[in-house]
């Protein structure tokens, strides 16, 4: 996992402090979409912040680095959100599977090993470790 240097838009940090949202779903369903193209095309190069892969717009998913359900104050945290693939196989629903206590969470880094179909269908298998 490459370094990403986080950059909040003035159009997030309007929103936060314009709606006071409660929920993540109040700023994914109203600026969700602008959301993860500015994280796509200014932050990430179009990559998946998990694996690296190249990623659609239409497809990428706003991920929670710390989980929501695990880190409540870090829900609106601009550096604690990232864009990823939305696959049950890699990226952040296989880290979300994986992350299921904040126990699991250790001295600030958590190892986290991850699959990536590539393009000619081999599997490669990466292991890493993603700072918290």
């Amino acid at each position: 996992m490459k370094h990403i240097a986080k950059q909040e838009p003035q159009i997030y940090r309007d929103f936060i402090e314009k709606h006071s949202p409660a929920e993540w779903g109040d700023v994914s369903q109203v600026i969700g979409y602008d959301l993860s193209m500015h994280m796509l095309m200014e932050e990430q190069n179009c990559q998946c912040a998990y694996t690296e892969l190249h990623v659609e717009p239409e497809s990428a998913h706003i991920d929670h680095f710390r989980k929501q359900s695990l880190f409540q104050s870090l829900k609106f945290d601009w550096d604690n959100l990232l864009t990823s693939c939305n696959s049950e196989a890699y990226g952040a629903k296989c880290k979300d599977r994986k992350l299921r206590k904040r126990e699991q969470i250790k001295h600030g880094t958590c190892v986290f090993l991850y699959r990536a179909r590539i393009k000619n269908s081999e599997h490669c298998k990466k292991r890493g470790t993603l700072p918290l």
